[in-house]
């Protein structure tokens, strides 16, 4: 009786256990998740995609967390800001733009036909897939003047306009104004203001683009309307470092020339960026020309050249972003290979690499700075110097990809026509 009853327990222990196990497997299958890019923090292209606090490194602010995961090939990409080139996203652009995990896009009057379009295109734009969740600058040239870009507006005053008013208080307004039209639009950076100073009648490319010929007076208003474009939280680029107001040649067109020696300069065309780098203004971002300046550099131009560069890193100790000029102006493609430009140009302290047009030179800016980082041309602590400023710039102005609703064209007239009656 006693072994009748032994055996019966373990009978029982023995379904329990057998029990128990079934469940577990079947429990683990149920909660078992595949190996997709949403656990992994991969996209479909196999990047990083830190959507997760379990992703997140102790010890490291969010920029150091973001580099700590990002891969070669998508800090990288994070270099370049590119053009498309009609006013919709091809999905060959889009793969390009993610595959590639672009630091930004630059977007021209061909892109922006009508409103409705344009806010279309911005939120499209938006909506791809960022790498690490981080966005893109989404960037234009609204300068004022000849230079607008912004479908559908009243006329903008140009620099040389704003300038004859003698008022710094209504260039902040003209910043402001415009700040706010690109922020109703969706844009996040804009190429502006310009603080070449117009020297040269013969200048072919500046002219009313300036706001005047004296330095220190382009300084002041130069600053104010950078002042008023973040004031509606759009990121500035004060340019064309170092000065493109004494040139003949218009650098979409060919290389410029200009046979100053640094003292001249000093005197004259480095007054106005020298005053705002050492302002209690925060620079943005500072994009350099293509210019040849022999006294400085008889091999390359400035966008191109540590000597000219170095005035900015090493002289001023300005420690945000650097931008070229876009690589595709004739400046360039008329005297250098895509992949060569790139490199030099990243060589000599730039950060963001502009190529506003062709997707063959992309990629040839892009395989030219990953073959240099391969070849040991180019350190990835010097790769990790410039993603680490451009994603603190963006982090600073909380970029996000919330998507654009609607903007309304007479409301921006109305506004246009306030500021201006009441200067």
């Amino acid at each position: 009786m006693i072994g009748g009853l032994n055996l019966k327990k373990v009978l029982v222990v023995l379904l329990v256990l057998t029990a128990s196990t079934l469940i577990y497997f079947v429990v683990a299958d149920i909660n078992y998740t595949p190996n997709t890019e949403e656990n992994t923090g991969l996209d479909k292209y196999g990047n990083q995609n830190l959507k997760e606090d379990e992703y997140q490194e102790p010890g490291l602010n969010e920029v150091q967390n973001q580099i700590e995961h990002m891969t070669l090939d998508e800090k990288i990409g994070q270099l370049f800001i590119a053009g498309i080139e009609g006013p919709t996203l091809t999905d060959y652009e889009r793969d390009k733009f993610e595959r590639n995990a672009l630091g930004g896009a630059i977007l021209f009057s061909n892109n922006l036909e009508e409103p409705e379009q344009s806010i279309e295109l911005i939120n499209d734009l938006k909506q791809m897939e960022t790498v690490n969740n981080v966005p893109m600058f989404l960037s234009v040239d609204q300068e004022g003047g000849q230079v607008t870009r912004l479908p559908a507006l009243d006329p903008i005053k140009s620099a040389e306009e704003v300038g004859e008013t003698n008022d710094p208080t209504f260039a902040f307004k003209q910043g402001q104004l415009i700040g706010n039209h690109l922020k109703d639009f969706g844009f996040q950076v804009d190429f502006a203001p310009v603080l070449d100073i117009n020297s040269n009648p013969d200048n072919p490319v500046i002219g009313d683009r300036a706001f005047g010929d004296d330095p220190d007076f382009v300084y002041e208003m130069g600053i104010q309307m950078m002042k008023g474009l973040q004031d509606q939280h759009i990121i500035t680029a004060i340019k064309h470092f170092p000065g493109h107001g004494d040139t003949e040649v218009d650098s979409h067109v060919d290389l410029p020339y200009v046979y100053k020696t640094r003292e001249e300069l000093d005197d004259n065309e480095l007054i106005p960026f020298k005053k705002a780098i050492e302002s209690e203004a925060n620079v943005d971002m500072v994009l350099v020309a293509h210019i040849m300046l022999p006294e400085l550099d008889e091999e390359v131009p400035a966008s191109m050249s540590k000597d000219v560069v170095d005035i900015l890193r090493e002289e001023w100790k300005y420690d945000g972003v650097v931008i070229t000029d876009d690589l595709t102006m004739g400046a360039i493609t008329e005297n250098y290979p895509m992949d060569e430009a790139a490199v030099k140009a990243f060589q000599a302290g730039v950060d963001i690499l502009l190529i506003a047009h062709g997707e063959e030179n992309l990629d040839e800016g892009i395989d030219g700075i990953k073959e240099a980082i391969q070849q040991e041309e180019i350190s990835e602590e010097r790769l990790d110097e410039s993603v680490t400023r451009i994603l603190e710039l963006k982090e600073e102005y909380n970029l996000n990809n919330d998507p654009i609703e609607d903007v309304s064209i007479d409301e921006m007239n109305k506004e246009i026509e306030q500021v201006y009656d009441k200067n």
